[in-house]
């Protein structure tokens, strides 16, 4: 899929889009930065990833200072550090008065769309012109099921399976802005979720460790 998404992604360019590049943010929680290809990974393997950074921006001074899913997502929408969006502890919605790029993006003529985890409220959801929600515990939501918003919930625990179709559903004559973000690094929600365990010698441990 991942592989279908780049070259989609790579084919979708037009003459607007050469003004406004599209562009995509992937958010995983419990990954850590160099978790792939793209930032020297000698183990972990993402061919696609690494193309779409090739062809891409890395970041590589960005930083975040919270330590949790939620106050993290509310600093990156809003620029603004945890302790100031207002939903600075874990669960936090983020307030409905909160200005966040994505309306500076929609009044500049893009598309906007999130797939995946979403854990930033329902007060600021409508910020995108559409949202494909996953539930973040893990569980297969109602497919198609509509929400008050009319905004569309996830055909999947992880939210990827709606990265694809976003993609390919969006305007064709506006730039985009995509937020995926993927539930599947996440570590499992129930215990013994993982039968067996990963073998102690196939995992890289950090030097900080």
């Amino acid at each position: 899929m991942i592989a279908k998404l780049l070259t989609l992604a790579l084919l979708c360019a037009s003459a607007l889009a050469a003004e406004k590049p599209n562009l995509v943010l992937i958010i995983a929680d419990d990954m850590n930065w160099d978790d792939n290809g793209a930032y020297g990974h000698p183990k972990i393997h993402t061919p696609n990833i690494d193309a779409l950074a090739k062809g891409g921006m890395l970041f590589e001074h960005a930083y975040l200072t919270a330590n949790s899913c939620s106050p993290s997502r509310a600093s990156i929408i809003t620029g603004r550090y945890p302790h100031n969006t207002g939903a600075e502890q874990l669960h936090w919605p983020l307030p409905k008065e909160s200005l966040t790029f994505v309306e500076q993006l929609k009044a500049s003529g893009y598309y906007t769309a999130a797939a995946g985890k979403w854990h930033l409220g329902k007060d600021v959801v409508d910020r995108f012109d559409d949202v494909f929600e996953a539930s973040t515990a893990g569980f297969i939501l109602p497919t198609g099921a509509d929400k008050k918003s009319g905004k569309m919930i996830a055909k999947s625990p992880s939210g990827c399976e709606d990265w694809l179709s976003t993609l390919q559903n969006r305007p064709k004559k506006k730039p985009f802005f995509l937020w995926f973000a993927a539930l599947d690094p996440h570590r499992e929600y129930e215990k013994d979720a993982f039968q067996p365990p990963h073998k102690s010698d196939s995992v890289r441990l950090p030097p900080y460790v």
